[in-house]
């Protein structure tokens, strides 16, 4: 039962974080309507799938939150024009997954979201056109590797 609680969390959380991306991917704003059910389904469904463990996991699925957006808040709240504050919303949101794996894979996600989308961020600013690179997309990618590395 508990797999099964897990497989369908992920399952509708992948689903609600691949809607977000593509959006983010289109217009630059990851949207609170996905991003926020995005949270919930994790935070709600891993919480249950983790019920009667002898150890539950809800300080981890805290733990794995702030470990992959913490950093990003720190960014935003330095250069709130570098990362916009939904950025470290989905990040949290991530986060509550990756912590299924390891509370703090979310470090690890923090370093290869940086390495994944350095080249986008390098084109942009030698092209000088002052536009911004979506960073929802490279959240997920981040997350995935992260995710396959734990």
């Amino acid at each position: 039962m508990t797999a099964t609680i897990a497989v369908a969390t992920f399952a509708v959380g992948v689903a609600l974080a691949l809607a977000a991306t593509i959006e983010d991917a289109r217009t630059h704003r990851l949207p609170n309507r996905l991003v926020g059910p995005c949270a919930a389904v994790g935070a709600v469904g891993l919480a249950a799938a983790s019920f009667g463990e002898p150890l539950l996991r809800s300080p981890h699925l805290v733990l794995g939150a702030v470990a992959f957006a913490g950093p990003w808040f720190v960014v935003h709240l330095v250069s709130p024009s570098s990362i916009g504050f939904g950025d470290v919303k989905f990040a949290a949101a991530l986060g509550i997954y990756l912590s299924w794996f390891d509370p703090i894979a979310g470090l690890l996600a923090c370093a290869l979201t940086l390495l994944a989308a350095w080249p986008h961020s390098v084109v942009h600013a030698l092209r000088r056109t002052g536009a911004t690179v979506p960073l929802g997309p490279y959240l997920l990618i981040g997350a995935a590797a992260a995710a396959i590395v734990a």
